[in-house]
Parts: structure tokens; sequence; C-alpha cells
């Protein structure tokens, strides 16, 4: 089964998986962007609470 698309049709499905797909890929990239910088920062105060202690 062959389906046939003008050029355009084919040039604007593209364009679209092309979109869908990058989407998806940034929405990744965010998820463990945002979850990498909560772990530095967690460990960031770890670090210096277990160098300098608590303020007494």
């Amino acid at each position: 089964m062959v389906l046939e698309f003008d050029k355009e049709e084919h040039k604007e499905l593209v364009k679209e998986a092309i979109k869908e797909w990058l989407d998806d890929q940034f929405a990744k990239f965010g998820r463990w962007t945002i979850r990498s910088l909560a772990a530095i920062i967690f460990t960031a105060i770890v670090v210096f609470l277990a160098n300098h202690g608590f303020i007494k």
C-alpha cells in the first residue's frame, strides 16, 4: 500500500512530525534539568552544613 502525497503535503507532514518530536525531546530535557538543579542545590546545602555545621 503506497500513499501518494504532493510535495507540499509531504513537506507539512514532515514539518509537523519534526515539531512533535522536538517538543517531546524538549519536555524530557526540561524535566531532567529541573531535577538536576534540585539535586545540585540539595547537595550544596548538605555539603555546606557538613562543613560549617548548624548555626548555634
